[in-house]
């Protein structure tokens, strides 16, 4: 198995160079791998198929595996896709970063794996952790001194990061906040900041005053340009957002408008998702992509979007009520979402906000939810709550059984890592994967995360057409089974079908 943590964009230039599409040249079915003679002319004397001259199973960062035997490019964990395949559930860890005790915790943020964490708290201290929130170390950014951090965000991989104060100065690191290099956007001197976000690098960022002005940097902080979505005047910028290259960019106004900009903040567009009419919008947040917006006003309601802020969904995680929606937060594809509301409770969703699920991690009572942020896939969550605590989550996605039909629409509606035309596989592609391991197993749980279990194919049983093939992961055996009566799980696939 050959692993490799590529960027989105280098993943999909590996696949052209695989000629993904155009599988033509990829013929045959693998070895088995069963390694064992045992009578002249078995499989473990001949091993028949293609040989495997290198490992046959390319995993990818981003939860895909491309099959060089056989040219299909797979689900690496189902569990990951969120409904109709499963549901995320969350367990909870109460941190300690200044030691047991209520901080007034306002702005947390995450790297893509959850891992880095950086967490800040109002007339207190800034504290960064490498280990999922286990352990914490302590920032002095501005020195050994309180400070009202108002503001944090951090890059992909958590080297880069920029937090900020208010009523004081902005700040960036590139050692994981070892040191700070103090920054300057407004001149030298103490200003309302509110929020700052970084693109996936560190090098495109925004900061916002909460009664003055916008700004951009494209070069890690070294310089600032001013931007005006709303015109020369002051304003209460609230909430701003970044996609992972920096140039789809969403800025809100408490008692005004939402703007979104596709050119790094050059140009901006006006968005209504509550009509024209000035809204109190508190907190946004960005997909990877810039495609999937999620905008929260506080004593009011909460909007999604998927079309880069054109048209909005309003979303009722509560109810049909307004609430003090005070943070939110996305992975890389807006399918998992966290919102938070002041004096209240805290939700996620998996399906892009279609649906939410309230979290409890301090228990059954209202709080001063007052940060929250997401790893790339929704797995990893950080929540903290103003004058009170600090508390992590890890995901553990349940797989969803599905009939013969929902199993195929599931595949054909799936969009996942910016790829569509999935498909659910046939009985000779999903029995391609059986392996004959030594340790009994049939199937490579290393690669492969599914259950010990029946998965549906897409080949109808020719005996009786209301019966289908499957795959048993436990005994490496095929099955027919009725498609409307059973319910088994499903794992995607992309390429041409394997018919010969």
């Amino acid at each position: 198995m050959g692993k490799k943590n590529l960027t989105l964009k280098q993943f999909v230039v590996e696949l052209a160079l695989k000629q993904i599409p155009d599988l033509s040249h990829w013929v045959g079915l693998p070895q088995t791998g069963f390694p064992v003679k045992i009578l002249d002319g078995d499989d473990g004397d001949l091993n028949k198929g293609l040989p495997l001259t290198g490992p046959r199973f390319t995993v990818f960062s981003n939860n895909l595996i491309f099959d060089d035997v056989t040219g299909r490019l797979w689900v690496a964990d189902p569990s990951k896709l969120g409904p109709p395949f499963s549901i995320l559930d969350y367990t909870w860890t109460e941190r300690y970063p200044a030691g047991v005790g209520d901080k007034t915790w306002g702005y947390v943020a995450s790297d893509a794996d959850g891992s880095n964490l950086i967490a800040g708290a109002d007339y207190d201290r800034l504290y960064t952790s490498s280990d999922y929130g286990a352990t914490w170390v302590e920032r002095r950014p501005a020195g050994d001194v309180d400070k009202r951090w108002f503001g944090v965000a951090s890059d992909a991989d958590g080297s880069h990061l920029i937090a900020c104060v208010f009523g004081g100065r902005l700040y960036t690191s590139s050692d994981y906040g070892a040191t700070w290099a103090e920054r300057r956007p407004a001149g030298d001197v103490n200003r309302n900041w509110r929020c700052v976000t970084s693109d996936a690098d560190g090098s495109n960022l925004i900061a916002s005053q909460v009664d003055g002005r916008l700004y951009t940097s494209s070069d890690y902080g070294e310089t600032w340009t001013e931007r005006q979505p709303a015109g020369d005047i002051d304003k209460g910028w609230y909430g701003v957002a970044s996609d992972a290259d920096g140039s789809n960019l969403i800025a809100g106004v408490y008692d005004g408008r939402l703007y979104t900009s596709s050119n790094y903040g050059v140009n901006w567009v006006e968005r209504r998702p509550a009509g024209n009419v000035d809204n109190r919008w508190f907190c946004v947040a960005s997909d990877a992509d810039g495609s999937n917006l999620i905008a929260g006003a506080y004593d009011r309601r909460l909007y999604t979007s998927s079309n880069y802020g054109e048209t909005w969904t309003e979303r009722r995680p509560a109810g049909d009520v307004n609430k003090k929606w005070n943070r939110v937060a996305s992975d890389a594809d807006g399918s998992h979402l966290i919102a938070c509301a002041d004096y209240d409770r805290l939700y996620t969703s998996s399906d892009y906000g279609e649906t939410w699920t309230e979290r409890r991690p301090a228990g059954n009572v209202d709080n001063r939810w007052s940060g929250v942020a997401s790893d790339a896939d929704g797995s990893n969550l950080i929540a903290g709550v103003f004058n009170g605590r600090l508390y992590t989550a890890v995901g553990t996605g349940e797989l969803l059984k599905m009939t013969w039909q929902e199993a195929i629409d599931a595949c054909l509606n799936l969009n996942y890592a910016d790829l569509s035309d999935w498909r659910m596989p046939n009985i000779k592609e999903l029995a391609s994967l059986l392996l004959i391991l030594q340790d009994g197993t049939f199937v490579d749980h290393n690669i492969f995360k599914v259950e010990d279990e029946y998965y549906w194919s897409s080949t109808t049983y020719h005996g009786d057409i209301n019966k289908a093939w499957c795959v048993n992961w436990s005994d490496g055996l095929t099955y027919m089974l009725p498609k409307e009566s059973s319910q088994l799980l499903v794992l995607p696939v992309k390429g041409i079908p394997i018919y010969r």
